[in-house]
């Protein structure tokens, strides 16, 4: 082959090589992935320029440093590109010395063995000879370090395949290029080994390299190759506590996060059923893997939440958006899902109690309320008892005086009463004071008031009633507990108890101005009735009776 055809196409190679090493050094940041890279296409543009040296070198001591040059390229290359792949794969490993100095040994073996070749010559069996590579028959440390190189390329492709297959689609775009590059150098050292003889021995890996350089500036300048790497998807996204589901434009899931995977596991526990198998979410569509509610959240548009329990038990808050391109083309949804079941369950929780609560509130204020209308109740009759009278009489005086009109009074007293208990017993009173008040209540009006003042003594309110109306009422009253004939208890049957009241009444304003004052004047009214012959009604305002 011309020595200008390999001058040529070597030294573009080695040029290529070096404008990414320039671009992969001056954009390296705190990940080790860039600066390894730049390490990598560094020994590979001396490995290419190592070759155009060993054509071209003007004696065999210069032939012998292009030499070893050559395969310090091919050692330091293909090591900075295996650790390079391990860093892109796992954005949080770091070298560390021991890991360096493991992979890099074989390689610094051999280029010490190369250095003193000339006392052993188990590189080569015969010394440099011009315009070759090879530089004589090779001997075993020469198939030994061809064979550590393809196993450090093997090394470096295993490790992007595994990567790639769990990667979401953005880094796995870049995993596929950093295999990619790997390519071609392998197909040329091949090509170059099965074609020694008809090339010359000429090593036409570095030319490779050429379409590697290519390969890497377009990952570099497209895909954000040493600017953006996966550190956000692996520090970020699988430590995050909430769920992260990624779909495409055909609702198909291209990424998902260990806690996402753990909450649709919750709505297909099982391999079988359409249930989840250890491939995961990745690749399959939404609505196969995923439950409804959050089906209908991935193919809607827009920012937009829901809460929905895809199980027993379980309860998902959820919040989608789209991504688009900077062209504002739609290329999928975002969907960031939180496991609310503890705060669903603390809330329910509460609210029951808070029921309970509301609900012995309830029954303590019936009690309170009972209590206290118990209270101002008599526990023989039923009827009030005389603490609601006052109050009830001076407000039905207070509204009569606000609106200008009356409000009367009726004091009801039943007569002999004492002779009853004397003769019959005091469970016969009892019985006759039941039998009346329950007259008087089914007398009255609604807004009338039954008190039971004191003894055999009952007091009627009776708002809007004037002196007219209450005498009239009140003889009502009377002519009630007049119809009413007893069969008192031990008695011998057909024995009746006739009963009869006298009644005493009092009008606002004329008969009093206070509460007090209708009482007292309806009280007298009552002894006159009395004085009269009982089984009357008297008015506080007729003529006093003798």
């Amino acid at each position: 082959m011309p020595t200008w055809v390999v001058v040529v196409a070597f030294t573009t190679a080695a040029l290529a090589c070096s404008g990414t090493c320039a671009t992969a050094w001056r954009l390296r940041s705190g990940a080790p992935a860039p600066a390894l890279l730049a390490i990598a296409t560094a020994c590979m543009a001396l490995w290419s320029a190592a070759v155009v040296g060993q054509w071209c070198a003007p004696g065999a001591g210069a032939r012998e440093v292009a030499r070893w040059c050559y395969f310090l390229g091919v050692h330091g290359s293909t090591t900075a590109l295996v650790l390079f792949c391990r860093a892109l794969a796992d954005p949080a490993w770091r070298p560390t010395r021991r890991a360096v100095t493991g992979w890099c040994a074989p390689g610094a073996l051999l280029l010490l063995a190369l250095a003193t070749d000339p006392l052993h010559h188990l590189f080569y069996r015969a010394p440099v000879a011009a315009h070759t590579a090879l530089a004589g028959e090779p001997g075993p440390l020469f198939w030994v370090s061809t064979a550590v190189t393809y196993v450090l390329c093997t090394a470096a492709l295993r490790t992007v395949r595994r990567a790639r297959r769990r990667a979401c689609p953005y880094f796995r775009r870049q995993l596929s290029s950093a295999g990619l590059g790997v390519v071609p150098p392998a197909l040329a050292a091949t090509a170059s080994h099965l074609l020694a003889a008809r090339l010359g021995g000429l090593d036409l890996t570095p030319l490779g390299f050429v379409l590697t350089g290519l390969v890497n500036v377009r990952a570099i300048s497209r895909q954000g190759w040493v600017r953006v790497v996966p550190i956000a998807r692996e520090q970020v996204l699988e430590r995050m506590p909430d769920g992260i589901v990624v779909v495409d434009a055909a609702a198909v899931v291209v990424d998902a996060n260990a806690p996402a995977e753990a909450l649709a596991r919750r709505w297909r526990p099982g391999p079988g059923a359409g249930g989840l198998d250890a491939a995961g979410l990745v690749g399959r569509p939404a609505a196969a893997v995923l439950w409804p509610q959050l089906v209908e959240l991935l193919v809607a548009r827009g920012e937009l939440g829901t809460t929905s329990s895809p199980a027993a038990g379980v309860h998902v808050d959820a919040r989608a958006s789209d991504i688009v391109d900077a062209d504002g083309h739609r290329l999928g949804r975002v969907v960031v899902l939180r496991d609310v079941s503890d705060l669903v369950e603390q809330r329910e929780a509460l609210a029951e109690l808070n029921a309970r609560l509301s609900e012995q509130l309830a029954v303590n204020e019936a009690l309170r309320e009972r209590l206290a209308e118990d209270a101002l109740r008599d526990p023989l009759t039923g009827v009030h008892n005389r603490r609601h009278l006052l109050p009830a009489l001076a407000l039905a005086v207070e509204q009569a005086e606000a609106c200008g009109g009356s409000v009367s009074t009726a004091v009801v007293d039943v007569d002999r009463f004492k002779a009853v208990n004397d003769t019959h017993g005091h469970a016969a009173g009892d019985e006759v004071l039941v039998a009346v008040a329950r007259v008087l209540a089914d007398l009255l009006r609604p807004g009338d008031s039954l008190v039971r003042f004191g003894g055999e003594e009952f007091v009627a309110v009776l708002p809007g009633a004037d002196a007219e109306q209450a005498r009239e009422r009140a003889e009502q009253l009377r002519r009630g507990c007049a119809d009413l004939v007893l069969q008192l208890p031990g008695e011998p049957p057909g024995t009746r108890l006739r009963i009869t009241v006298s009644v005493g009444t009092s009008t606002f304003p004329a008969d009093g101005a206070t509460g007090r004052a209708l009482l007292s004047a309806a009280d007298a009214a009552l002894y006159a009735a009395k004085r009269a012959g009982r089984d009357l009604v008297v008015a506080a305002g007729a003529a006093q009776l003798p």
